[in-house]
């Protein structure tokens, strides 16, 4: 592989408590740490507008020998709807914590890190709240330009 170009991530889909998400592993070559990242995006025209940044993020840990798992959350992107009659945010959380077990069973790995932008920073933080009361399986947390709150910055009351 020549540098600069990247690995290729490989999709799948999860079937989720949530709903079933798309998701891109990026394996590295050659793991250079102990724990996996879970990505845990943020939403709605910001989702859009980061999806390339945070698709080039990935690729830059992988390259460095860091595991990652980012995905789409239920009923965004190329995931499909969110469970029925499930609110968006106990969807979303519902989905990562579940994406967060799966990584942890493939990547043999007792913890996880978890890396939140934006409206996704809020869903790492209750996310690691849940994997810390059960098991303590969270390695690190890192909340990127975390919002306020999720009411305010989506504007309904569902999210």
């Amino acid at each position: 592989m020549q540098p600069g170009l990247g690995l290729a991530a490989q999709p799948f889909y999860l079937d989720t408590r949530g709903g079933t998400v798309l998701c891109w592993w990026h394996a590295p070559a050659q793991p250079a740490v102990a724990h996996p990242v879970l990505m845990c995006p943020t939403w709605g025209d910001e989702e859009i507008g980061a999806y390339a940044g945070w698709r080039a993020l990935a690729n830059s840990l992988a390259l460095q020998g860091v595991p990652v798992l980012r995905l789409d959350l239920p009923g965004e992107g190329d995931s499909l709807p969110r469970a029925a009659g499930a609110s968006a945010w106990s969807s979303w959380l519902d989905a990562l914590d579940d994406a967060a077990l799966a990584l942890l069973q493939v990547s043999g790995s007792p913890k996880v890190h978890l890396l939140g932008l934006r409206l996704g920073a809020l869903l790492a933080a209750q996310l690691a709240d849940r994997l810390r009361q059960r098991a303590d399986q969270v390695a690190s947390l890192l909340l990127l330009a975390p919002v306020a709150s999720g009411r305010a910055f989506c504007g309904r009351r569902d999210c």
